[in-house]
């Protein structure tokens, strides 16, 4: 039963680790030359309208995903951060909900 709550927990950290760092690297692709990356503000319905906007969306969404996902993988190794990570991946999906 642990594998599978481990399992889960591994996923969900390379999920939201991986769109964190999506989300950080897109106002800065086109400077380090990534274009083939597909654009993260475009997959999720933003538009920025002045430049202080992508550093809300690269600290904001960017940052957040990479917290919970480093959350998550510590989960892993601890049964008490396990619980605060389904308790904090229980919430967000319940605020979104």
């Amino acid at each position: 039963m642990i594998w599978i709550i481990r399992i889960f927990l591994l996923g969900y950290a390379i999920l939201y680790f991986g769109i964190g760092a999506w989300a950080i690297i897109d106002p800065v692709k086109d400077a380090l030359d990534l274009s083939e990356i597909p654009s993260y503000m475009n997959a999720v319905g933003l538009t920025v309208s002045s430049e202080i906007g992508y550093s809300e969306v690269a600290g904001l969404y960017g940052g957040i995903n990479m917290v919970v996902g480093l959350l998550c993988f510590l989960g892993l190794f601890s049964r008490g951060i396990a619980a605060y990570a389904f308790s904090l991946l229980a919430f967000l999906t319940l605020s979104i909900a």
